[in-house]
């Protein structure tokens, strides 16, 4: 694919911590035109608090414990006023959102949720069935980058990780915008992680237009 991406793919991430999620609406839209479709209400907020909620659901179901806890612990990393983070409580915040407007869902500033590397790479391959791979440092080319920030010195976890992006044709989208390098964020960015996707692991649906909170 040539040109640039639909930017406000990661809108929400401007009021939220959820780029391990918006960064892969952009994967996806990238890598997958047929996936398009699904990913036409990814900008609307709830839409994204359902998909997240069906993630840490199937986790749950699953009795995957050391990717919640992997999750609940980066999580807590960032510090008030995430260091209570705990699952059950999210998602039961986002039920209780399911009423509301969009208006009023993002007043709601605890609806960050971090994102170890590996579960990135698993919610891909879970959710969006695309097998993707997680390489220590930057290996170049398209994909998620991960970064660390000169500005948070003491985030030790992931190797200082604080923020996900996607990288397409050597411009960054993140925030519903995109950039000409990540200097150009305007943020002391260093790109610790490399995240890239392969094949279709199996056969995709329909996910964010589907009558999961669309």
């Amino acid at each position: 694919m040539s040109g640039r991406l639909r930017e406000d793919l990661g809108i929400t991430n401007v009021g939220w911590g959820v780029c391990g999620f918006t960064s892969t609406f952009y994967a996806m839209w990238d890598i997958n035109p047929g996936l398009r479709a699904a990913l036409i209400k990814a900008p609307r907020p709830f839409n994204v608090l359902a998909e997240i909620k069906q993630y840490l659901v199937i986790l749950e179901a699953e009795g995957r414990t050391a990717e919640l806890k992997s999750i609940r612990d980066f999580t807590r990393s960032f510090g008030p006023p995430y260091d209570q983070f705990k699952i059950k409580e999210y998602i039961e915040r986002i039920n209780r959102a399911v009423d509301k407007t969009a208006a009023d869902i993002t007043k709601e500033k605890l609806f960050g949720i971090a994102m170890p590397p590996d579960c990135v790479a698993d919610y891909a391959k879970r959710i969006w069935q695309y097998n993707c791979t997680v390489h220590p440092g930057d290996i170049g080319g398209d994909g998620i980058i991960g970064v660390k920030s000169a500005d948070y010195p003491n985030m030790t976890a992931y190797g200082g990780l604080c923020h996900w992006m996607y990288r397409h044709n050597n411009r960054i989208y993140s925030w519903g915008k995109s950039f000409g390098s990540v200097a150009a964020t305007g943020y002391p960015y260093t790109v610790i992680w490399t995240l890239r996707f392969g094949t279709a692991a199996v056969r995709t649906g329909l996910r964010l237009s589907g009558h999961r909170g669309a």
